[in-house]
């Protein structure tokens, strides 16, 4: 099973599933994704927005998640399907797969998110000043992300303990 971002495909070489929940504010720009399924057959999904250059896959559930600048997508990677759609209020720019290998883990300018079982977005409680995270290595029950403290504009690195779901601030860079 894989997931990637792509370019256009050439019409009609594969199978195409666009996702885009209708609206009058929809831009014009899409992010493409090349699946491969557990049967390792090739599809693309077409998401409406612009791509944020990172998405994430559970090969455990078999779904994949796709932030892009009009929503942000959770796919069934075999059944071909949208399972949610995260409005793009949210503004979720960076995605990472928790160690668990099912819970996904999102960031939006300035909140941290996990996802429930059905995929509703659970905050993390941050008493840090976040803005710009990008996430890092992982550890058996931890994954480690960077973000620059609002106001002070330094670079930091801090941890979520996915155990109790708490931050740990690590260090400055």
């Amino acid at each position: 099973m894989n997931a990637d971002i792509t370019y256009q495909p050439e019409s009609g070489n594969s199978e195409e599933v666009y996702f885009e929940e209708p609206s009058v504010w929809n831009s014009q720009t899409w992010t493409w994704v090349k699946f491969e399924d557990s049967e390792f057959q090739d599809w693309f999904g077409s998401f409406r927005g612009e791509p944020f250059g990172h998405l994430a896959f559970s090969e455990i559930s078999g779904h994949a998640i796709i932030p892009t600048s009009d929503a942000t997508y959770i796919v069934d990677i075999n059944k071909r399907e949208l399972l949610k759609l995260i409005d793009s209020k949210y503004q979720i720019g960076h995605v990472t797969l928790a160690p668990d290998g099912q819970t996904f883990i999102l960031a939006s300018f300035c909140e941290l998110f996990r996802t429930s079982i059905n995929y509703d977005l659970i905050e993390i409680q941050n008493q840090l000043d976040i803005d710009f995270v990008e996430f890092g290595s992982k550890t058996e029950d931890a994954v480690e992300f960077e973000y620059e403290e609002i106001g002070v504009w330094n670079r930091q690195k801090a941890k979520i303990d996915t155990k109790n779901w708490g931050i740990e601030l690590r260090s400055t860079i």
